[in-house]
């Protein structure tokens, strides 16, 4: 065994690569394509633990403390919690500093988050985390972040960043709302993955008294796949997101995907998914249970639409035709898909099931249209030719599918509307 007691990395950071403690005797040699990486590589690995769980500004080792020592320090960094699974929570006095170097923050601890950050005590405009220009290729992983008047956390500027595994505002048990104003905000920012494929990567992103994830700013390419929104830690009750669960007001991002591990539950929240404006065009909405809970064999209704597309919103798909493209939509208080408003022109909803639970054996049904198109929204295509373009709208209470006011050019072809 060998290991390094300064720092690691390249001599321009003031570090090496030596190991200068060992035990034994190492026989491996670096190939000459590793060695020659290290040598040109100018960085430095530094890790930093928490040990002190209080927001003392004059601890060494608290997460503030670690924060700066990261920023400070060049290259990749990463900050962990010796905690060892207990219950800790870090209430802040102030702000803590924004991130503006890459670091993996890793709470995790293999179950539910054990971390909490508690914005209680700050005034407006408080955030829980900030990454900023010059972070790009951070992680954030196993904490809960609540109560902060702003964003759990804020992402602008930097990129390509991966927020996973966190309870953002939900209650220390779970069960209840401690959130904040928006969970987690994209502005100005691309290749993010929000959730991951594993149950170790699900977010749950419930309980604050805005949006759970907001899309806007020009942000493209960024994944939203596999998390818990408005739902409780056992995904069986709502502690719902006061205004949306997601809301996108930007182009050219996928929410779920086409893998059963890449569903979002978008759930118990004001309105599910709603993309809105000029700038929200080619979003892909995909695989995703809207209305339902985590077994998607009961109702957890949005109050409003599960999904709607609204005030311009263009050129963007809900759903697709391979099976696992399928939202399934139902239990919602008004419309399953509503398409509105002027210029939403030209999307797409295929291959959905609209007012049936996920293994298709009973209907909780929606409580207004199965999908509603109005007040000039154009040329939508809801269904298609093609084997399984067409979606399946079942128990609306109202009208399985509606055009209305003076929308115009609606194609509605291969569904199968009733049993």
């Amino acid at each position: 065994v060998a290991a390094s007691t300064d720092a690691t990395g390249g001599s321009a950071a003031g570090a090496d690569w030596d190991l200068e403690a060992a035990c034994g005797t190492v026989e491996t040699t670096l190939s000459a394509p590793a060695a020659e990486a290290l040598a040109r590589w100018e960085g430095r690995l530094a890790s930093y633990t928490v040990t002190d769980f209080t927001d003392n500004p004059f601890s060494f080792f608290t997460l503030r403390a670690a924060i700066d020592s990261a920023n400070s320090s060049a290259g990749a960094d990463t900050i962990t919690f010796a905690n060892f699974g207990v219950p800790m929570t870090i209430e802040l006095s102030s702000m803590l500093p924004t991130i503006t170097g890459t670091v993996s923050i890793d709470a995790s601890s293999g179950g539910a988050p054990t971390v909490t950050l508690d914005g209680r005590f700050l005034g407006g405009g408080a955030d829980g985390l900030q990454l900023y220009s010059g972070s790009d290729g951070s992680t954030v992983r196993g904490l809960r972040i609540q109560n902060f008047s702003q964003d759990g956390i804020d992402i602008s500027g930097s990129g390509n960043h991966v927020i996973a595994g966190n309870w953002i505002g939900l209650d220390r048990l779970g069960s209840g709302a401690a959130g904040n104003q928006q969970g987690v905000n994209l502005w100005n920012t691309s290749g993010n993955r929000i959730g991951g494929s594993s149950e170790a990567d699900r977010n749950i992103i419930s309980g604050n008294s805005g949006v759970g994830i907001y899309i806007g700013g020009g942000s493209t390419a960024n994944r939203i796949e596999g998390n818990w929104i408005g739902l409780d830690s056992t995904g069986a009750v709502a502690v719902g997101n006061l205004n949306f669960g997601i809301l996108v007001e930007s182009a050219g991002n996928t929410l779920g995907g086409t893998g059963s591990s890449a569903r979002n539950i978008v759930s118990g929240n004001g309105d599910g998914i709603v993309l809105s404006g000029g700038s929200a065009s080619g979003n892909q909405i995909l695989g995703n249970w809207v209305g339902l809970s985590a077994a998607g064999s009961s109702a957890i209704g949005n109050t409003f639409d599960g999904i709607r597309l609204e005030n311009g919103a263009s050129g963007n798909t809900v759903g697709g035709a391979a099976s696992g493209a399928r939202n399934v939509i139902s239990g919602n208080g008004r419309d399953g898909v509503r398409i509105t408003d002027e210029a939403s022109d030209g999307n797409a909803v295929l291959g959905n099931w609209i007012g049936s639970n996920a293994a298709g054996t009973a209907a909780p049904g929606n409580g207004g249209d199965g999908i509603f198109i109005r007040n000039g929204a154009d040329s939508s295509r809801i269904g298609g030719a093609a084997p399984g373009e067409g979606n399946w709208v079942v128990s609306p209470g109202l009208v399985g599918i509606k055009i209305d006011g003076s929308s115009t050019g609606t194609t509605i072809r291969g569904n199968r509307v009733g049993t």
